[in-house]
């Protein structure tokens, strides 16, 4: 799928973001499931990191920013766990900050960019 600039920014970027406040806001209040609460948005959101990498590098996989995304998703998560940063560290939200930045690895061929 060729898209322009903006058209893969609001899907790949803006969605996913606009989705994951979304669901944090709207379905923890009515007490959902513990996944769609607590790790959909974190995915969501992980995604939009990685997408958001491979943006700006026209698309073109780039191993030293995609290590640094992953090793910024475990000191974030770290960071919390030694309530350094708010929040509560948890390995399974690093498993899915990895499953959902790889998913975005796996479709950056589809979204290649329109310049």
């Amino acid at each position: 799928m060729r898209l322009l600039l903006y058209q893969d920014i609001t899907l790949n970027i803006a969605l996913p973001i606009i989705a994951g406040s979304f669901i944090y806001l709207t379905f923890e209040p009515f007490g959902s499931h513990k996944i769609i609460n607590n790790y959909l948005p974190d995915g969501l959101w992980a995604y939009a990191l990685m997408s958001t990498i491979l943006i700006i590098w026209s698309r073109v996989i780039n191993f030293v920013w995609v290590v640094a995304s992953l090793i910024l998703f475990i000191v974030f998560e770290t960071l919390q766990y030694y309530h350094i940063a708010q929040g509560t560290g948890d390995c399974w939200d690093i498993l899915t900050y990895s499953v959902f930045g790889f998913i975005a690895l796996l479709t950056n061929k589809y979204f290649t960019a329109i310049k």
